[in-house]
């Protein structure tokens, strides 16, 4: 077996018919430490070349400013910083890896506790008020809407997603229950709103009475409705990175979030970053905020303020300083603010 063949470490960009091995060599070529080959290739196995890609970008040379091409989005070179090491690319990526773990167990908990106060707030209009049934339960200006793209209205298309999550789920408990109990009779709310998709969410909130979703959102300690629907769609966001496997840690966020202060109640326990950040650290915060501001309170905020601290030090970036949490989008002593502090008032 051969790993350090500085022919293959001089050639362009690797290619899928390169051998793990090959590759090795290709990151060695470029001046990447690798103490134990035989482990960094077993890595290279497991994760892929590609995945851990991310973990290395930021150990690779930052280039001059005179040859960056941000329209192509090449801002470092394909060489590594002096001490750059895969054992840090794997610290990276294990700090990665149960950031995700403890970042989806609350975006599971927001899910569950937000699917529980849809429910409740719009099942007193009927159970089938999520099916605009009778007429009007949901606001008629929003369900009538019809979308450039298409003929169909906002309501016709809700109506197209419950029916494929109920055909979906039709082997569950709850779904095979009322198909052979009530056969000509919708899926009431309280069951469909547990079978859609997270995802699906905020389309239906979208589609609810200004005050019923304003309802909804003072049970998570925001004030109006418009809001919590903008952060629920960030937190599926958050949701899809973690579930997929994806890279969270030091990864731009697809929605940018700006919290006004009338969003929520005077004084609360909620410091609003800075508005125009692509990084995660306004998406935490706000998750952090909405569960401990639930009735049901929430120590989410404590596991991921431990995960958080654990974040590997000692490690060089491209730019020849010592990466930090800044990477995240985190201010300097984050965790003395709120919600991170244990006797934040909620």
């Amino acid at each position: 077996m051969v790993f350090y063949s500085a022919q293959v470490a001089t050639q362009s960009f690797p290619k899928h018919s390169r051998s793990d091995e090959e590759l090795l060599d290709l990151l060695v070529g470029r001046g990447l430490s690798v103490p134990d080959p035989t482990s960094a290739l077993q890595d290279l196995r497991t994760h892929g070349y590609h995945r851990l890609g991310g973990y290395r970008y930021p150990l690779r040379r930052l280039l001059p400013d005179d040859e960056q091409r941000p329209d192509q989005r090449r801002f470092r070179s394909d060489e590594f910083i002096e001490g750059a090491c895969h054992d840090d690319v794997m610290r990276l990526y294990a700090f990665d890896r149960r950031l995700r773990e403890v970042v989806l167990r609350g975006v599971l908990e927001y899910e569950v506790r937000l699917r529980s106060a849809l429910i409740g707030v719009v099942s007193e209009r009927g159970a089938y008020a999520h099916l605009d049934q009778p007429h009007e339960s949901l606001d008629p200006e929003k369900t009538s809407h019809t979308p450039k793209e298409g003929s169909d209205t906002l309501l016709d298309r809700w109506a197209t997603t419950v029916a494929q999550a109920t055909h979906d789920a039709r082997q569950t408990d709850a779904v095979t229950h009322h198909l052979v109990a009530y056969p000509d009779t919708h899926l009431p709310i309280w069951i469909t709103l547990d079978i859609v998709s997270f995802g699906s969410l905020p389309y239906f909130m979208d589609l609810m009475h200004d005050e019923d979703r304003n309802d909804v959102a003072q049970l998570f300690g925001v004030r109006n409705g418009k809001a919590l629907t903008r952060w629920t769609r960030a937190f599926v966001d958050l949701r899809n990175v973690c579930a997929h496997n994806l890279r969270l840690f030091n990864s731009n966020v697809k929605r940018v979030l700006a919290v006004r202060p009338s969003e929520v109640p005077k004084g609360a326990p909620l410091h609003i970053p800075e508005p125009t950040s692509r990084k995660i650290y306004t998406h935490l915060v706000l998750l952090a905020y909405v569960l401990r501001s639930h009735a049901a309170g929430s120590q989410w905020h404590r596991s991921l303020r431990t995960q958080v601290r654990k974040f590997p030090a000692g490690i060089m970036d491209g730019s020849g300083v010592m990466m930090d949490l800044t990477v995240m989008g985190f201010p300097e002593d984050w965790d003395r603010l709120d919600p991170w502090q244990d006797n934040a008032r909620v």
